[in-house]
C-alpha cells in the first residue's frame, strides 16, 4: 500500500476494486468494444468501475444525482454529457435504449432500487449481464420479471462479505493484481 495512503483509505480503495474487478471482467466479461451501465458513477464503486472500464477499452454509460457530478464525470473520464443521466429517476432507460439504437448495454452494474432496478433490467442487452451490487430488493423479497431472461439475460447478485469469505483466494488475486498504480484517464 503506499505511504500516502491511510489504512481506512487502503482497505476502501480494496473493498471497491475488487468489487468492480469481479463484477465487471469476471462476472460481466466487459472488454474492449462492449458496453457497460454504471450506477452511482461518481461513489467509490462507481469510479473504481470507471476507471476500469476504461482501461478495457469499454463504451460506458453512467448515472449519477446532480449536475455537479456530471461535469465531475465528463472532466474526469472524458464521457460525453450524451452519456450521463440522471440516477434519482427512470429517464435514463430511453435514454440508454436511444444511445445503443435499441440494443441496450452488455453489462449494468446496479445499484438503485424498486421501480429504478426494473429500468435497469431493461437497459441489459441480449446476452448481456445485470450484475445487483444492492441489497435493498434482496433483504425486501423485491421481485422480477421473468420475461427478460427469455433472451438470455442474466441476473447476478453480488455481495462482498460473502464473496471474501468463500472465495478469499479471488480477493487476494485482485487486491494483488490493484497494486499497480492506475493511469490517469485523461492527461
Amino acid at each position: 500500500m503506499p505511504n500516502s495512503l491511510t489504512y481506512e483509505e487502503g482497505a476502501t480503495m480494496s473493498a471497491v476494486y475488487c468489487t468492480a474487478i469481479h463484477c465487471l471482467l469476471d462476472v460481466g466479461g466487459l472488454r474492449k468494444g462492449r458496453s457497460v451501465l454504471v450506477h452511482s458513477a461518481s461513489g467509490g464503486v462507481g469510479i473504481a468501475v470507471l476507471y476500469i472500464a476504461h482501461m478495457v477499452g469499454a463504451e460506458i454509460y453512467a448515472t449519477v444525482g446532480s449536475e455537479e457530478k456530471v461535469q465531475f464525470l465528463m472532466s474526469t473520464f472524458n464521457i460525453p454529457r450524451h452519456r450521463i443521466f440522471n440516477s434519482r429517476t427512470s429517464e435514463f432507460l430511453p435514454r440508454v435504449m436511444e444511445e445503443t439504437n435499441g440494443v441496450g448495454v452488455d453489462v449494468v452494474l446496479n445499484s438503485l432500487s424498486g421501480e429504478l432496478l426494473h429500468a435497469s433490467w431493461k437497459c441489459t442487452a441480449e446476452f448481456g449481464t445485470f450484475v445487483e451490487i444492492g441489497r435493498r430488493d434482496f433483504v425486501g423479497q423485491g421481485l422480477l420479471g421473468m420475461q427478460l431472461f427469455e433472451p438470455n439475460r442474466s441476473f447476478v447478485g453480488f455481495d462482498l462479505l460473502l464473496f471474501s469469505n468463500k472465495r478469499p483466494e479471488k480477493i487476494e488475486r485482485y487486491v494483488t493484481a490493484g497494486a499497480a498504480p492506475l493511469k490517469a484517464v485523461k492527461d
